[in-house]
């Protein structure tokens, strides 16, 4: 206010008022300035922020599925070598069991296994896949395998430090040890 006095003194009216004006029009357009930046800035940052979320939703639904399809895959192939050690020490198979009936020739369960992990590689990683493929291998070895004791041992011991790799694996990715109540 001083300072408009001061002006009044030195110019006249007129110069006074249209250097009122510059000013206001200069401090309006200052803070319609700042305020556009801010909404700008603001838009930028919530779109981001989004960006985020979604990737995040993304990442946490591919390691749900990754997840559950690991649990799924490597449960379905121990409940197959169960039930080929039920049919090796004579308990007849299920229906559906062998493609063909009463000829052993394809096991349709571990077909659906093999089928299962084809379909689900990409969201597997490599790491299950092959853990996984390794471990479907040995099932379909144990279904081929004859009478000797030996063998069955020895293919027993291969089939726990398969299973002993994929919970390590498992505990690794999923860091399961780490999480508390």
């Amino acid at each position: 206010m001083d300072e408009i006095l001061k002006w009044l003194s030195e110019y006249s009216l007129p110069v006074v008022i249209l250097l009122a004006i510059a000013g206001t029009l200069l401090f309006i357009v200052r803070g319609a300035a700042e305020k556009a930046v801010e909404h700008a800035f603001d838009r930028h940052a919530k779109e981001f922020e989004l960006r985020l979320t979604r990737r995040s939703a993304f990442e946490e639904r591919v390691l749900i599925d990754r997840y559950t399809a690991v649990i799924e895959l490597n449960a379905r192939l121990d409940s197959f070598m169960t039930m080929t050690k039920r049919i090796r020490s004579g308990q007849a198979p299920p229906d559906g069991f062998y493609a063909l009936g009463t000829v052993r020739s394809e096991a349709v369960p571990l077909t659906a296994i093999y089928e299962e992990l084809a379909t689900k590689r990409l969201s597997l990683t490599e790491e299950f896949y092959s853990l996984l493929w390794e471990k479907a291998g040995l099932a379909l070895q144990g279904i081929n395998l004859g009478p000797d004791p030996d063998k069955w041992d020895a293919h027993e011991q291969q089939w726990i430090k398969s299973q002993d790799r994929i919970r390590e694996a498992f505990r690794k990715v999923f860091k399961l040890d780490s999480i508390t109540w």
